[in-house]
């Protein structure tokens, strides 16, 4: 997941609302509108966050009555007004903090600006659930770790005895090239990180990231300088804590980085006249690995055999590659966030909808055949479930269907019951509670739907309910003919405006549906 420090992130961190990054994360990058305000005003509403966009005509004056901070568009970029004065405006793109003068700031500013403000209930849905997962995650995390640094403690008592100064400086210096590695690849992954920003603008003429996209910044147009150079260290120092006998074949290993070295201080001085710092760092590294190997003597030492040679190699190998592997699978998922936000673009435009709907089964539907509605009763969006109440797949529909009425408040919600044989009291119970006043609807489904054990707590505690009413039994009747009408073979069964979704939506998807007309 790109865990770039984003607008949406940044006004819940100005908020302080309770957020997990990951889900917001990804909640950002896979929204259809996230280049727009329209899209971060809605992302704002998703959390429960008060907002509402305002258009100013006098933009030099009208920016002076404008509550900060707010949200709006410089440049094409968003940024977050964080002040105004009579001079100077300041402001944050992502992690960027900038100042620009009012008269140029107000030529460049669009003069829309998104206002937002914290209510009692502003919190990530489903906070508690997603931050539990996050510490799960985070504590595996946390054990995998300390389970290697224990290995690696108990390996280095072990041979402590054989252990010697060139060990320990070996030790240290691939420990900073493996650091100096990962702030690479995190360039290449293009995650945004202050401190590597920081580096990597130590000098005037520095530029990590032109040097990083280039075609030289990769060998065979393959395998990338970044990922080879923490593969290589990492191998190191598995060589230098487990494999302490072969520590001359990683010496002279070292040797073969020469070359590299030199072409890359040649590459970046006279072809590409700019510097990566973090590249400098690691041909430090690499060249103080080689002096401390010297001033060893180990190079005196030729006892080396075939094997043992091609053994030590293939570990490098393996290390790099895996690296690579790693890597890329990282950016895939990446890719795949941008994929998502594509198709949930496509999604939320209503033409494109309606004409992958149009070559979907259409069921005849209206308000009739079914009076269990939920949410806006007036909307031309209406979703119907057709759902089973001892499916186990329906139970996860419900689930998602309720949660996107939390935050869709323009679409209508209808309900249709079917029942397997010999199970009918259980639909005409749903229905019975859904008519009786004295119950919450909604809670009596979830306990339904969601909580198996407690179905038969429902019947127990709504046992004075009579099944058997003229409104029950009218209602049950128009569901059962309905869906024999239209042959509804399987649950759940998920129409828009009568038309099913395709297969590869979910529920989901249709929180970006909006207004899709009856055709």
């Amino acid at each position: 997941m790109n865990t770039e420090k984003n607008i949406f992130t940044s006004i819940l961190t100005i908020l302080d609302i309770p957020y997990n990054k990951d889900v917001s994360n990804r909640f950002y990058h896979t929204h259809p509108h996230k280049y727009s305000l329209f899209g971060i005003s809605d992302m704002l509403s998703h959390y429960k966050i008060r907002n509402g966009a305002i258009n100013v005509d006098n933009k030099s004056e009208d920016i002076f009555n404008i509550e900060t901070p707010f949200v709006t568009k410089v440049a094409n970029d968003f940024c977050i007004i964080n002040q105004v004065s009579s001079e100077y405006v300041s402001y944050s793109i992502g992690s960027r903090i900038k100042q620009s003068r009012i008269e140029i700031f107000c030529e460049e500013w669009c003069g829309t600006a998104l206002l937002f403000r914290k209510e009692s209930e502003s919190i990530e849905p489903n906070y508690l659930s997603n931050k539990k997962k996050a510490q799960i995650e985070s504590l595996l995390k946390m054990t995998s770790i300390s389970v290697l640094f224990i290995i690696i403690g108990l390996s280095i008592y072990k041979e402590n005895s054989n252990r010697n100064i060139d060990f320990l400086f070996s030790f240290i210096i691939n420990s900073a090239g493996i650091q100096v590695g990962f702030l690479l690849i995190q360039k290449q992954l293009d995650w945004n990180n202050d401190y590597t920003n920081k580096i990597c603008s130590l000098f005037k003429h520095a530029d990590c990231n032109t040097l990083l996209q280039s075609d030289a910044a990769k060998l065979l147009n393959t395998l990338t300088w970044s990922e080879i150079g923490f593969g290589y260290f990492i191998a190191n120092m598995f060589v230098i804590i487990f494999l302490p006998t072969f520590f001359h074949y990683y010496a002279h290993l070292c040797l073969l980085t020469i070359p590299y070295i030199l072409w890359s201080l040649w590459y970046q001085r006279i072809l590409a006249k700019t510097w990566c710092i973090l590249c400098l760092f690691t041909l430090c590294i690499l060249f103080s690995i080689i002096i401390t190997n010297l001033l060893s003597g180990i190079y005196l030492s030729y006892d080396m055999n075939l094997f043992d040679a091609c053994f030590v190699l293939c570990i490098y190998l393996f290390s790099i590659l895996s690296i690579h592997m790693l890597v890329k699978q990282i950016s895939n998922n990446n890719k795949t966030n941008h994929i998502i936000q594509q198709v949930n673009s496509l999604i939320a435009n209503r033409e494109v909808v309606s004409i992958i709907l149009k070559d979907q089964p259409h069921y005849r539907i209206n308000k009739n055949f079914s009076s269990i509605h939920f949410g806006d009763p007036n909307s031309e969006t209406v979703i119907t479930i057709i759902t089973n109440p001892h499916c186990i797949s329906c139970a996860t529909t419900h689930k998602e269907v309720f949660e996107l009425l939390k935050h869709s408040k323009n679409i209508a919600i209808q309900y249709v019951f079917t029942s397997f044989s010999g199970f009918e009291d259980s639909s005409k119970l749903l229905i019975a509670l859904f008519f009786d006043k004295n119950v919450d609807t909604i809670e009596a489904y979830n306990k339904w739907f969601l909580r198996k054990n407690k179905q038969k707590e429902l019947y127990s505690q709504f046992s004075s309910i009579d099944l058997s009413s003229t409104t029950v039994r009218n209602e049950f009747d128009k569901h059962k003919q309905w869906t024999e009408e239209m042959a509804v073979e399987v649950t759940p069964t998920i129409l828009i405006n009568g038309y099913k979704i395709p297969i590869n939506w979910s529920v989901n998807d249709l929180l970006y549906i909006s207004n899709v007309q009856n055709q």
